[in-house]
């Protein structure tokens, strides 16, 4: 990183003692549910709303679903929404953090993002008519290739305004792919540090 930090900008100063919505914890049915009983009651208060997350990852869908309502509170009701990681963003939480905008994505100094692609367990038992045994490996293959297509949309929103490529995201993200704050604000993936 060249120059000196950037400075922290006044709309999130103003909340960093009392942000609106504190998250921590797995991304889960819970988090979401936290997630909308918090951000419900401040809609009709005037402001930037400041989401202050830690979490070890969790449901890559309830990520995902986080994110679509940053993008909706910011693009459909016209709010300032900024994001504040602190000590850990893993996973499902960076697809969450992806939602904002990289110009309002901010963590604290000990915070490390942990990238990684979208996980399947699925124990499969084939037996019986091999059109069958077909159609159940060919409903897995259409499962994969559509968590795919929704990793690499959440990707591409990750690294946009950024540094990193489509193809290097995807290509460290199998491994889990582990940036310090500072690596992170280097690459170009969120705007600063406090």
């Amino acid at each position: 990183m060249t120059g000196s930090p950037p400075l922290i900008p006044p709309e999130l100063t103003a909340r960093l003692a009392h942000p609106t919505v504190r998250l921590s914890g797995p991304i889960d049915g819970a988090a979401a549910g936290a997630f909308l009983d918090q951000i419900l009651p401040v809609l009709s208060v005037p402001g930037s709303i400041v989401v202050e997350l830690f979490s070890p990852g969790g449901d890559a869908d309830i990520g995902c679903r986080l994110a679509q309502e940053v993008r909706l509170l910011r693009e459909v009701h016209g709010r300032d929404m900024w994001f504040l990681g602190k000590t850990l963003v893993a996973s499902a939480a960076v697809s969450f953090m992806a939602g904002f905008t990289q110009n309002r994505r901010w963590l604290t100094r000990d915070t490390t993002l942990l990238i990684h692609g979208r996980r399947i367990t699925r124990d499969i038992h084939l037996e019986g008519p091999l059109g069958s045994c077909r159609r159940v490996l060919e409903e897995l293959i259409a499962d994969i290739d559509n968590g795919l297509r929704i990793e690499d949309g959440g990707f591409v929103e990750l690294i946009e305004g950024s540094s990193v490529s489509l193809e290097e995201v995807r290509r460290r993200s199998y491994g889990g792919w582990y940036l310090t704050a500072p690596e992170a604000l280097e690459r170009g993936l969120i705007a600063g540090i406090i």
